[in-house]
């Protein structure tokens, strides 16, 4: 498995949670599409901290 990546609004709190649930990491806040957006990452076991950028 590759590195997943996953991108919500900050205010939909019910995605945040599930993809919480999913066992993805909260790793930026940023602003786009107008709004404060949150991304999610999960990598295969084993590859936490692997060089590259989200």
């Amino acid at each position: 498995m590759h590195r997943l990546v996953a991108e919500t609004r900050v205010a939909n709190v019910a995605s945040c949670r599930l993809l919480e649930r999913l066992g993805m990491t909260r790793v930026r806040t940023l602003q786009r599409f107008g709004v404060e957006q949150t991304l999610y990452v999960i990598e295969p076991e084993g590859e936490h901290g692997s060089s590259g950028s989200v």
